[in-house]
């Protein structure tokens, strides 16, 4: 992964040994049906490390983002206030309960961050996507503000054929 940024922080990446930036070392090992249980250890770790840290951002290992696109987002969020999720959303259509996001890229606050992580009860058994299982928390039990994306042309996602 190539970045502009001092902020990138590796996450259980053993091609980097954690020399050239900061590293979370994970206890589990996970796989598609339990991301949502690593989502919860990661942000558990990070905010415990990174006591000041105000602003948080997602980007899957498959995703790239334009270094340019990603300071104005940065700007853009912090100018309100760290108040919400910025993400390319979608309103869960059946129930209209809850909002996911589209997966590629988010980002949010510490405050939703906490709030996240004092409510994600969820059955060990439980099999549920990362990004459905954070978007209903957070729909459900802690008010966000969604800002959209809008623009997604320079969020770039690994597509697959299944």
């Amino acid at each position: 992964m190539l970045s502009y940024s001092d902020n990138i922080i590796f996450i259980g990446d053993q091609r980097w040994k954690c020399i050239v930036t900061p590293c979370l070392e994970l206890q589990n090992e996970y796989n598609y049906s339990t991301l949502h249980r690593k989502l919860v250890d990661t942000l558990t770790q990070l905010l415990s490390q990174f006591p000041n840290a105000k602003t948080f951002s997602k980007l899957d290992d498959d995703g790239l983002i334009h270094p340019h696109l990603y300071y104005d987002l940065v700007n853009k969020f912090e100018s309100n206030n760290y108040a919400g999720l910025l993400t390319d959303y979608i309103v869960e259509v059946t129930s209209h309960k809850f909002i996911f996001m589209r997966g590629v890229f988010y980002m949010f606050g510490r405050e939703l961050a906490e709030c996240f992580l004092r409510n994600n009860l969820i059955p060990e058994s439980a099999s549920i996507g990362e990004d459905i299982f954070f978007g209903k928390i957070v729909s459900n039990y802690c008010n966000p503000k969604f800002i959209d994306l809008n623009d997604a042309n320079m969020i770039w996602h690994k597509g697959y054929n299944l």
